[in-house]
């Protein structure tokens, strides 16, 4: 059994049979697999479930299974774990594999994040926990060390004290509950722009919040969103992808005067639109690259079977060629052969060659030459003589 297991997986697996029976199958110690429970949030049996289970049919009110809730960040991990199953192992060089087919998701973009969308408001409907974020607390421990005395000549000079600080501090404060409700790990850091990052469930994305001063001639009577972004000031937010440079030019996607909880939802469903385009072109793309290794892999094969099938017929030519040339190397060596043998005849018909000592030795010589140009004469003949 695989020890690579997902957080449902794990969950059935847990409520499925007791951890000792589990962990002898998997070769860990039950301590192991509660780490993992605890680790992935998944809800397992309590002590002495399994006993009562097989002493009475009805369980306690202790014992009652509980559902698998899920975050926003473990849904959509899981929600893409289930997308990218056909994908995980694939190597598109070896044949004997399938290519998996394009993705396919259960529904499109908008309706995607729409559904996410709305995990984040039930969440946001909730009591949202007191006291400074981690990552706000962070940001004000780094303005106190510029608040030291040492400090003092530095242009290192405290950033968020005052109104317009606080109002840097609480919408930070605000954004980073929320998304941390949700299930996303947040971070930060920065001064006068504070780059705010956001990870989880597949996204990673970075947020730039700084303030945004107030243009010159311009009113501060009205608070609406209008105003804001025409100049009159606020929390500038711009949103990169991934690890996309920063535009100093570029304009702020939104103006805000005030950290509420819908404009929460309004960058959380940026995030969200901004992180399903990414993960969609991503999945796009690494299909593409497996189909064109595969593709590759194919074109290597047929070339392959090309240049063996050229081999082949460059050796049938090779061959077709020298068995014409021996073929015409046997028809000129026979008429040699008959040659010899006819100027052999024709000096036995003279009858001053029978004066001649050697005329014996040389017919023999000469007819032996002629039969061993003579590719009929196979085996070789006997000696010839007078």
């Amino acid at each position: 059994m695989s020890l690579d297991l997902s957080r449902r997986a794990l969950y059935d697996l847990v409520w499925s049979r007791p951890r000792a029976q589990i962990a002898k199958e998997l070769g860990v110690s039950d301590v192991w697999i509660g780490k993992q429970c605890r680790a992935m949030d998944v809800p397992a049996p309590p002590r002495g479930y399994w006993a009562n289970l097989q002493a009475t049919r009805r369980s306690k009110p202790g014992f009652i299974r509980p559902p698998l809730t899920y975050s926003l960040s473990q849904r959509m991990a899981e929600d893409r774990e289930d997308v990218e199953a056909p994908y995980v192992g694939c190597k598109a060089r070896d044949l004997t594999q399938p290519l998996p087919p394009p993705p396919a998701y259960p529904s499109d973009e908008a309706t995607t994040v729409a559904r996410y969308l709305a995990m984040v408001r039930k969440e946001l409907a909730r009591p949202r926990a007191v006291g400074r974020h981690p990552v706000t607390q962070a940001l004000i421990e780094q303005d106190e060390r510029r608040a030291h005395p040492q400090y003092a000549r530095s242009w290192l000079q405290p950033l968020y004290r005052g109104p317009k600080g606080e109002a840097v501090l609480q919408a930070i404060d605000t954004l980073a509950w929320a998304w941390t409700r949700c299930g996303l790990s947040v971070c930060a850091h920065g001064g006068h722009e504070i780059e705010l990052t956001v990870s989880g469930g597949g996204l990673a994305s970075h947020f730039d919040i700084r303030r945004v001063e107030a243009a010159p001639g311009r009113g501060r009577h009205n608070g609406t969103r209008k105003a804001s972004e025409s100049g009159l000031g606020g929390l500038g937010v711009w949103l990169y992808k991934g690890y996309e440079p920063r535009d100093p030019k570029a304009k702020p996607l939104r103006v805000v005067r005030r950290m509420t909880s819908a404009v929460v939802v309004e960058l959380t469903e940026l995030l969200l639109a901004h992180g399903e385009s990414r993960y969609r072109a991503w999945l796009a793309q690494r299909y593409h690259f497996l189909a064109q290794e595969r593709a590759a892999a194919l074109r290597e094969i047929e070339e392959a079977q090309r240049l063996e099938r050229e081999r082949i017929e460059a050796e049938r030519r090779a061959l077709e060629q020298r068995r014409r040339h021996l073929l015409r190397h046997a028809v000129a060596s026979i008429r040699r052969a008959d040659d010899i043998r006819g100027l052999v005849a024709e000096l036995d018909a003279r009858t001053w060659t029978q004066a001649f000592p050697a005329w014996a030795t040389w017919r023999t010589w000469a007819l032996d030459q002629a039969d061993e140009m003579d590719v009929r004469q196979l085996p070789r003949s006997a000696s010839r003589t007078g």
